[in-house]
């Protein structure tokens, strides 16, 4: 059970990886994303990131 959980988190990983890192995709130039893009996506991801784990030690201190 818990390897399936880590499987997730991993494949979510990879995912917000992938989206902070994006410069162009196969929809052409006008889709092209910039360095200042790029960096306001990294900001995006470390926040959800820290968002998360923040509410993951809330619940924790409140079951203990």
């Amino acid at each position: 059970m818990a390897s399936y959980y880590v499987k997730i988190v991993k494949n979510r990983l990879a995912k917000w990886i992938d989206y902070a890192r994006f410069r162009e995709d196969d929809r052409g130039a006008c889709y092209y994303s910039n360095d200042y893009d790029r960096g306001l996506r990294q900001q995006e991801v470390v926040r959800a990131l820290v968002d998360g784990i923040m509410s993951v030690e809330v619940l924790q201190k409140s079951i203990c």
